[in-house]
């Protein structure tokens, strides 16, 4: 399941497209009922879907889908900021985006936030590279939130993060239109 996970977010299954399981099995060197199985709890968590002839297929977003799921992660995001004692905290805004969010996520402490994040953002990580060469504003944007942060300027850095989610929203058809990077075939 971790491997299938990890294909997921590396955005190898194209949308909408068949995930071949007797092809991911041999890939893994495993019987079709394990991933079968794991692909079930991966539909389940919304990180892929059903296809409509029977089997999955990669996640098809649209941009409203895609729009909504920022909004998601942009609402996780203030959520952990609300709940969380970051005065003084110092979160440093690394290269890796995901991580910094997570930081955040879960300093609220609330599994329940922390979960919904990690769902949300597996299906955001395929876009990832979309976004930031439309949107330009990495790692600049997230060095602004990490030192709002460090001011324990909370309000502040909650604005901040809502715009770094506005302008991908705003670009969420553009997203839509071309096709996440691909490690490989799906």
């Amino acid at each position: 399941m971790r491997t299938l996970r990890e294909r997921v977010v590396m955005g190898v299954f194209s949308p909408g497209r068949p995930i071949i399981i007797l092809d991911e099995a041999k890939a893994l060197g495993l019987s079709t009922t394990p991933v079968r199985e794991a692909l079930a709890w991966l539909g389940g968590e919304g990180l892929i879907e059903r296809a409509p002839a029977g089997g999955y297929s990669g996640l098809k977003l649209d941009p409203a889908g895609l729009a909504g799921r920022y909004r998601l992660r942009r609402h996780c995001l203030r959520e952990g900021l609300a709940r969380a004692a970051l005065v003084g905290c110092r979160i440093e805004a690394p290269d890796d985006p995901e991580f910094f969010f997570r930081q955040i996520v879960a300093a609220s402490a609330d599994a329940v936030i922390v979960e919904t994040f990690d769902r949300v953002q597996a299906t955001l990580a395929p876009f990832a590279a979309m976004e930031t060469d439309l949107v330009g504003d990495m790692p600049d944007s997230l060095q602004v939130v990490a030192r709002l942060l460090r001011d324990s300027a909370l309000s502040e850095a909650a604005l901040a993060l809502d715009a770094f989610h506005e302008r991908r929203i705003e670009i969420s058809p553009l997203l839509c239109l071309g096709a996440p990077p691909r490690a490989g075939a799906g």
